[in-house]
């Protein structure tokens, strides 16, 4: 299904997913410095967000996968949980959104808008009003790490270090 949609759109795999950089230590090494720095500018920006949120007459809430983490009591599950959080979900949306929607926008619109309008739907996808902009910032630094690297493993693991820092703050937390 992935080969006939980016064949239709005339995209080939190593367009879409950008593994035509010949340096992967280097990806994987800015990945890893990225996803460090990024936590805590996201996570601030998300406490900002939850701050500003009750002057305009809105009820900060956690994202639904904070509250069913919290729920979680046996360590299997959470073991589980973990997986999905760090590997698969960062693996699966930058696929989407990085290795295939992007450069779809991208190849038929303008650069800015297919950043911004990918970002936004990122945001989006993720059902939370207080996480939103903080998300679609994080979004549009994933893409612009797309664009700097030409490599998807980028952002992948910048996308996971991310989410590794906070679940396993969230565990300490319990």
């Amino acid at each position: 299904l992935i080969h006939f949609f980016l064949k239709e759109h005339g995209i080939t795999w190593a367009h879409a997913f950008g593994f035509k950089s010949g340096k992967p230590f280097r990806c994987l090494f800015l990945g890893l410095c990225a996803g460090l720095i990024s936590f805590p500018i996201v996570i601030g920006l998300g406490q900002f967000s939850a701050l500003c949120m009750p002057l305009i007459g809105v009820e900060p809430q956690s994202q639904q996968t904070v509250e069913v983490l919290k729920s979680t009591i046996s360590v299997t599950h959470q073991v589980v949980f973990g997986i999905m959080i760090v590997l698969v979900a960062p693996f699966a949306e930058e696929l989407i959104f990085r290795g295939i929607l992007y450069p779809l926008m991208k190849k038929n619109g303008h650069r800015y808008a297919a950043l911004w309008g990918s970002s936004l739907l990122f945001g989006l996808i993720h059902s939370n009003v207080m996480t939103f902009v903080p998300l679609t910032l994080f979004s549009v630094f994933l893409t612009l790490l797309y664009e700097k690297t030409d490599n998807l493993v980028t952002p992948m693991v910048t996308h996971g270090v991310f989410n590794a820092l906070n679940f396993s703050f969230l565990i300490w937390q319990q």
